[in-house]
């Protein structure tokens, strides 16, 4: 049987019901669909959110653990600054403690697991073990806040915040917190190396180097996208005395490098650039803030518009089955009136009468 044929089969009501029912369907479908983006953005916007509380814990532990790295460095170069360590440690331990509060966050377990890894750190710390140079005390802390940093933003982040529009945001704080390390880094390798006060090879100043030209490409990078407030921080940063007094430092050590003796205080130089990096600290900190407000604005807007539109929905679906059921009663009820007229003429009664009713005056 044919599609025709069995379309001419079906009752006029049904045929009337089909007509006026499939666009219907095709606009609530259409309608889904708006709500199924509106619904994903939403969602999409809590998970970032959470990201954000998990990021602002993570990032205040790799803060301290920074400093703490640094001045293990000098210690295992020869400082007499345990004392210094001491403390660090506690400080580090102290926000280790709250990553209790974002327990559950998928990316808990990358992050706690690196407190085993930073007791047999210490240890060698305490023993001066390992290489001499205390590379292998370096890169261990090295390890560490990399895989700590790999937690606060990965690919998943960042597919997560593009489909929000706010990828450029993540970007940004990427940019700043490999800028921060790579200070942190210039710190625990410069300061182990004044405390030596011996000559260095030229593949270690390299390194210096590489940190310093990390920095500066980082923070002003042109991909950088901040708060005014913010750009005009780091626009104000070397003219600060401790930018200037690290800048001067710095270049004292490249000149000196191959001799050593550079006749600087290895605590003085780190207390100076750890002056710097919490300027660049203040900064990260602030543009979470900015970051977490617009992130917090569009799972708002995004919560009102989904409610919003489902409410639209409902009340349409409502308001449409009804329109559509008195419509198409009028309609089919008129059509039976014409086919049983039509019927009865057919059958030779011409004294049949069709009532026909108008709106026009």
């Amino acid at each position: 049987m044919s599609l025709a044929t069995t379309f001419n089969n079906l009752k006029l009501r049904t045929k009337v019901w089909g007509l006026v029912i499939l666009p219907f369907i095709g606009v609530i479908f259409l309608a889904i669909s708006f709500v199924n983006i509106n619904h994903k953005q939403y969602k999409t916007a809590q998970v970032v959110n959470a990201n954000i509380n998990f990021m602002r814990v993570v990032h205040d532990i790799v803060h301290v653990m920074q400093a703490e790295r640094g001045l293990s460095r000098a210690f295992h170069a020869g400082a007499n600054n345990m004392d210094k360590v001491a403390e660090q440690r506690k400080k580090v331990d102290a926000e280790l403690a709250k990553l209790e509060t974002v327990k559950d966050n998928h990316k808990y377990n990358t992050a706690s697991d690196l407190i085993a890894r930073l007791a047999e750190m210490r240890t060698m710390v305490n023993n001066r073990g390992g290489e001499k140079d205390g590379s292998s005390v370096g890169k261990g802390y090295v390890g560490m806040i990399q895989t700590l940093l790999g937690t606060i933003i990965n690919p998943k982040d960042m597919e997560a915040a593009s489909e929000i529009n706010v990828s450029s945001d993540v970007g940004s704080l990427r940019l700043l917190e490999e800028a921060k390390e790579n200070n942190g880094r210039m710190r625990a390798n410069m300061t182990a190396m004044l405390a030596a006060d011996i000559a260095v090879s030229p593949a270690r100043v390299n390194e210096v180097i590489k940190f310093k030209l990390g920095v500066d490409s980082n923070i002003y990078s042109p991909l950088m996208s901040l708060s005014a407030e913010n750009k005009q921080k780091i626009g104000e940063f070397k003219s600060l005395p401790h930018w200037i007094e690290t800048e001067k430092i710095y270049n004292n050590f490249l000149d000196l490098a191959d001799k050593g003796k550079y006749g600087v205080d290895s605590q003085h130089f780190f207390d100076s650039l750890t002056k710097c990096i919490g300027d660049l600290n203040a900064v990260i900190l602030n543009q979470v803030d900015v970051f977490d407000k617009k992130v917090d604005g569009i799972e708002s807007n995004a919560k009102t518009q989904l409610i919003g539109l489902v409410s639209i929905i409902v009340a349409a679906l409502v308001a449409g089955f009804f329109l559509t059921y008195f419509i198409i009663r009028q309609l089919v009820e008129s059509f039976l009136k014409i086919n049983t007229f039509a019927t009865t003429i057919g059958n030779g009664d011409l004294t049949a009468k069709l009532d026909i009713h108008s709106t026009r005056s």
